[in-house]
């Protein structure tokens, strides 16, 4: 004779299996994210051709992207070109962070153009619809990242990001601090100052908050 279990058990023991399923993958996706290393750079100059780019020395995988800070688009009609490599194929974002409004564009070793923006590019930057960015299947490989002002017109101070997927990792070297205990001591500033040279923040795709 068989006992059949109340449907109410079955349906209990179902969603049980399917919590503990999307658990696991968050928690997947969490260790993913918190793997992710960017590795800091400097704006070097010259960088203002195709043939003649800022080499990016650490290549990029599905673990480790890259951040340029500090950079400039000066004077007017500058581009800024850099040179990175892919060693794991892969979809991996581009994004240009800044108040202005850029152009962003991508080629392969050979100059060919993959992918470029204009605007709405970069989700991390909700109030400048004008930043740009793009996100990409890439082969393994070498490419280039040309920022410039739209239609050359103007100046523009920016930081470059590329990192694997499409969430930002956030990572600064100024973390933890994200409560008013472990707030950052900026020194005194004397007005003006979008944020100190000493200091580089990024608040991205967790929620974060820098103190």
């Amino acid at each position: 004779m068989r006992l059949d279990k109340p449907t109410h058990l079955t349906l209990e023991a179902t969603m049980r299996r399917k919590a503990a399923f999307l658990a696991g993958i968050s928690a997947t996706l969490a260790c993913a994210l918190a793997q992710v290393q960017m590795t800091p750079y400097l704006e070097q100059e010259p960088n203002d051709s195709l043939s003649a780019p800022q080499v990016i020395d650490a290549s990029v995988n599905r673990a480790r992207g890259f951040v340029v800070w500090d950079a400039m688009l000066l004077p007017v009609g500058e581009r800024d070109c850099y040179r990175f490599q892919v060693a794991q194929a892969g979809t991996y974002s581009i994004r240009v962070d800044t108040n202005l409004d850029t152009t962003l564009r991508l080629y392969d070793a050979s100059g060919a153009l993959i992918a470029e923006n204009d605007n709405d590019g970069n989700s991390d930057t909700r109030l400048n619809r004008l930043a740009s960015g793009v996100t990409v299947n890439l082969e393994a490989g070498t490419y280039i990242a040309e920022v410039a002002y739209y239609f050359n017109l103007g100046r523009a101070r920016y930081a470059l990001r590329v990192f694997p997927g499409t969430v930002a990792p956030d990572q600064d070297p100024t973390e933890p601090n994200d409560t008013p205990e472990r707030s950052i001591y900026l020194g005194r500033l004397s007005g003006g100052e979008i944020i100190t040279q000493e200091y580089r923040f990024l608040s991205y795709g967790g929620g974060d908050i820098d103190v």
